[in-house]
């Protein structure tokens, strides 16, 4: 495996591991972490790495009329990727932070930055969920990939039956007008 690609999963781990755990203590619904290959090549080439869960619709009518604390909530789940990456001295690329920013930016003015310290405080707070959600994310991969070669697709790492394991879903009432994004 090339050195950009070890790079590209050593800050994915904890930015994917802070999604999910910032989003399941606060309540929103987190169903899985998935993978997706993008090519077939001689060498292992890796794609996205998602935290699938839900989000606003990008109407405004839908924005205005979702409860203010299910925007906080979806605020610190969008900042804790890069929150987990902050925690882990695990610096992340904009590759990987612009899909956050784009997301922030349907419901706040606020930095991807502001909001990141905010989703800290709430990994800093249970460690010991983030360490152990960035162990299964990392067994999980390497378990995919240990025979090498993968055909293009999507592979889910983490189903919610381990994510519920690791870190219980807290409930919250989401207004019909949310979607699962990755």
């Amino acid at each position: 495996m090339s050195t950009e690609i070890e790079a590209y999963i050593a800050q994915s781990i904890p930015h994917e591991s802070g999604h999910i755990l910032v989003g399941r203590i606060l309540g929103i619904p987190v169903s899985k972490l998935k993978h997706e290959v993008l090519d077939e090549t001689t060498q292992i080439r890796t794609g996205n790495f998602a935290t699938a869960g839900l989000a606003p619709m990008r109407d405004p009518l839908v924005l205005r009329t979702t409860p203010p604390d299910v925007i906080h909530a979806y605020k610190l789940y969008v900042g804790g990727g890069l929150a987990g990456n902050l925690v882990s001295g695990i610096a992340a690329t904009e590759h990987g932070l612009a899909p956050d920013r784009y997301d922030l930016s349907f419901v706040t003015d606020a930095t991807l930055e502001e909001v990141a310290e905010s989703s800290r405080v709430v990994i800093a707070k249970r460690m010991d969920i983030f360490e152990e959600l960035q162990a299964a994310f990392k067994d999980s991969y390497q378990k995919l990939i240990k025979n090498g070669q993968l055909p293009v697709g999507t592979y889910t790492l983490l189903t919610s039956k381990q994510l519920e394991e690791i870190c219980p879903q807290n409930k919250a009432k989401f207004p019909a007008a949310f979607y699962e994004f990755e």
